[in-house]
């Protein structure tokens, strides 16, 4: 098993593989508690929810990952969208009576929120938080930031977590001088010699080179981890970065 901090970039049809590739070597036991969902379970929920009437597909990615992982992720979800996926359960829960034209619920989270993909053409494969409030650009970039959200750390030795809400980044030298957050961190990838990742979008950032991870979220505030194999790497961005956003150290 090729072994890589981080997660590689590929089409849609090997996003299992890609995902096995970064978490196995940390955690060999992941791939025993998968469960996947059968072909035909998976086409009754698109028969379901009336997608062929409309000219929709389900995404490839979606199709891929729950013919691997459809009746358990084995905890990939739980961490960060704190629910767990399950197409029968899906299935059990669709009604006809309220569905939504181009967006389907992939995920109930613990509090019975709703996590759904939109596939109409203006927002096509883009994911929503109860319906309204979006949080990611695609299946796929989501899964993957779900699992370095899980599995990254397990690659380091050291670990910083930092958050900051809206009213304290406001406050802080990015707010007050109105410098957009992703646009600062694409400054410090220059100066630093990082790469951004391929699974980051305008919510979620992730950069690394070959002595740091650093993770950036604000879908809800800010929250954010640098991962490092030095100490020093993790001191240079505590003042670089966290100390710019006005956050707090976990």
């Amino acid at each position: 098993m090729k072994i890589s901090k981080i997660p590689q970039k590929g089409n849609e049809d090997t996003i299992f593989r890609r995902l096995r590739e970064f978490i196995e070597p940390v955690d060999v036991e992941w791939i025993k508690k998968i469960k996947p969902a059968s072909e035909e379970l998976i086409w009754k929920f698109y028969d379901m929810l009336g997608m062929k009437d409309l000219g929709l597909e389900l995404p490839k990615s979606f199709i891929e990952f729950a013919k691997c992982a459809g009746e358990s992720d084995g905890g990939l979800l739980l961490n960060t969208l704190h629910g767990e996926f399950s197409i029968s359960k899906l299935i059990s829960r669709v009604n006809k009576n309220h569905l939504h034209p181009y967006k389907f619920v992939f995920l109930y989270d613990e509090l019975e929120m709703e996590y759904s993909i939109d596939l109409s053409k203006e927002n096509y494969q883009r994911i929503f938080y109860e319906f309204d409030s979006e949080v990611c650009s695609s299946f796929e970039k989501l899964i993957f930031q779900c699992a370095v959200d899980l599995y990254e750390k397990e690659y380091y030795k050291y670990e910083v977590q930092f958050g900051s809400s809206i009213d304290s980044f406001e406050q802080s030298y990015l707010g007050l001088n109105q410098i957009d957050l992703f646009v600062f961190m694409d400054q410090l990838c220059d100066k630093y010699g990082l790469q951004k990742v391929w699974l980051s979008d305008e919510f979620y950032y992730l950069a690394y080179s070959e002595d740091i991870s650093i993770v950036l979220d604000k879908r809800n505030g800010i929250c954010g981890t640098i991962l490092s194999e030095k100490k020093e790497f993790i001191e240079i961005f505590e003042n670089e970065l966290i100390n710019k956003i006005g956050a707090i150290k976990y």
